[in-house]
């Protein structure tokens, strides 16, 4: 790669300080690279030859992406791109930052300094509305699977909403050396068919979910 760059950039090459000709300056850029011990500059554009970088004749920047031209005119209709299943009333955001997961390193239980480290968050009317009291558990489906987790009543979700944090599903041993889970792990409750069409990465902030009394 580093031959391949000064081949074709080599005034910029030699401008951030290699020289050479030819391949010893691409291996003169190489050496640079495994001997520097942090960043470095491997090039310096000179400003009259950087819309030759753009690759058209004209020098202008192609932003008309067909297919991007109709996912415009859905956002300025406000078009909901998701369909909308009555059998999941919920939204589940999978991963919500928390104090004691935000580094996603929490593993050991005794390391928690609260209780609700691994709940799922849920506005008070909702727990009401089907039944469930603070700290009380209820099993939590999506389309990808479920799970059994206890609640937190919290003020701050918007009815209709519920959220789990992230970092936590991974398998922890107790005093007795047996294997328990720590809270749930986001992946299981997520699937690949509630994504983004264009590169593929699942909505995990918006999972389509019921939740139902154990």
């Amino acid at each position: 790669m580093a031959q391949r760059f000064a081949a074709s950039h080599s005034a910029a090459v030699k401008r951030a300080g290699f020289e050479g000709e030819g391949l010893a300056l691409g291996n003169a850029l190489f050496e640079g690279i495994l001997n520097g011990r942090s960043g470095m500059v491997f090039a310096i554009d000179d400003f009259e030859e950087a819309f030759a970088n753009l690759g058209f004749d004209d020098n202008k920047i192609r932003l008309n992406v067909g297919e991007m031209l109709a996912e415009v005119d859905g956002l300025a209709a406000m078009q909901d791109q998701i369909e909308e299943d009555a059998s999941f009333p919920f939204i589940l955001a999978a991963g919500e930052r928390r104090m004691n997961t935000a580094n996603c390193a929490i593993r050991d239980p005794r390391w928690m300094d609260s209780n609700d480290a691994t709940s799922l968050a849920i506005h008070p009317s909702d727990a009401k509305r089907i039944g469930v009291m603070d700290g009380g558990n209820v099993r939590i489906v999506t389309k990808a699977g479920e799970a059994v987790i206890d609640i937190r009543y919290d003020e701050r979700q918007q009815p209709g909403s519920v959220a789990i944090p992230n970092g936590l599903g991974m398998l922890y041993p107790n005093e007795s050396g047996h294997e328990i889970a720590m809270g749930i792990a986001p992946n299981d409750l997520t699937s690949l068919d509630n994504k983004d069409k264009f590169v593929g990465t699942p909505f995990h902030k918006y999972v389509p979910a019921r939740l139902e009394l154990v």
